[in-house]
């Protein structure tokens, strides 16, 4: 994988540390509302102030991307979809769905791209609307 990728994409989950442990596993109910009355907020409205206050896309822009490439990268490891969410006691069906709503892309697609790529695109969808990657910026001030 290339360094500066996982670089950027590790610096944008750095703005979100206390979600982390809430997004394993993948559990798509968890909405902004549920995750901000895990954190002790007490509206899902509270936790999305956080997260702009921090330059961090919305709650569930990002919880997106980042199951989507948790579920590349666990997918790349021999399960497919539908197996890993058959022995996670879900419908695969949803999670085909969600793939498609969330890259505009196939699974398929997805998948062959890898998680490399899936990071880039999230990267690249999140950077526009809350300013740029911190590389960007260094290199700016430079």
């Amino acid at each position: 994988m290339d360094a500066d990728v996982i670089e950027s994409w590790s610096q944008w989950l750095l703005l979100v540390p206390e979600l982390l442990p809430l997004w394993e596993p993948i559990d798509l109910s968890l909405g902004a509302k549920k995750a901000a009355l895990k954190l002790g907020l007490p509206r899902g409205d509270a936790l999305e102030r956080r997260l702009r206050s921090r330059g961090a896309p919305p709650y569930l822009t990002m919880r997106n991307w980042y199951y989507l490439v948790q579920l590349v990268r666990t997918c790349q490891q021999g399960l497919s979809l539908s197996q890993w969410a058959l022995a996670s006691g879900r419908d695969p069906a949803i999670y085909y769905r969600f793939v498609g709503r969330t890259a505009r892309r196939s699974w398929t697609e997805v998948q062959r791209d890898g998680p490399e790529l899936v990071m880039v695109r999230a990267i690249t969808l999140w950077a526009p609307s809350v300013g740029t990657l911190a590389g960007e910026q260094e290199s700016a001030d430079a």
